[in-house]
């Protein structure tokens, strides 16, 4: 995760791995912040793309899993397709594994050299097959968690939560990378 690789990386791939460790520490900024907030709030439902943060959470979850699983070339489409959302999990869980989740796909995606970053990858499922490079399908991974971090910020601000926290890109450079 951040400040952890030990290669000399190019441009290319730190503009990669920088984009991993935010998209890590956004998610962690964004779930330290919801922690601190009543639990009811979290499971309220919210007309929204889905219907809770929780379920926003877990979607954000799953999808980065699905992409990793993409990325590392392991994709297995009967199990991504029927996950669904796992209410089992405590609010707690959520927040964990959102977080611990993001961690690893950070931890793996700086370790790609450029020619792994270029590389062609296939991408199959009941929606579309595509074959695109790596580092492509990272940045959609990216920008998917960003989009479903502005509706947790909106449906919040539907439940009279206002003080959330900065997750901008920028802000990120400027606070970690300084």
């Amino acid at each position: 995760m951040i400040d952890t690789v030990t290669q000399k990386q190019t441009v290319f791939q730190t503009l990669i791995s920088d984009y991993a460790n935010y998209n890590y520490w956004a998610n962690k900024q964004l779930a330290d912040w919801l922690m601190t907030k009543p639990e009811e709030k979290i499971d309220q439902e919210i007309p929204s793309s889905f219907s809770s943060i929780r379920k926003t959470l877990l979607h954000m979850k799953d999808t980065q899993e699905f992409w990793l699983n993409v990325l590392r070339e392991q994709q297995n489409i009967e199990n991504e397709v029927s996950k669904g959302f796992d209410i089992e999990m405590s609010v707690s869980e959520v927040f964990d594994s959102i977080i611990d989740q993001s961690g690893v796909m950070a931890s793996v995606i700086e370790n790609y050299s450029e020619a792994a970053l270029t590389e062609e990858v296939i991408t199959i499922t009941p929606w579309f097959e595509s074959t695109q490079p790596r580092y492509e399908l990272i940045q959609h991974c990216m920008n998917h968690s960003t989009y479903h971090r502005g509706q947790i910020i909106t449906i919040t601000r539907n439940l009279g939560i206002t003080d959330a926290p900065m997750t901008d890109f920028n802000f990120y450079l400027l606070q970690v990378k300084g």
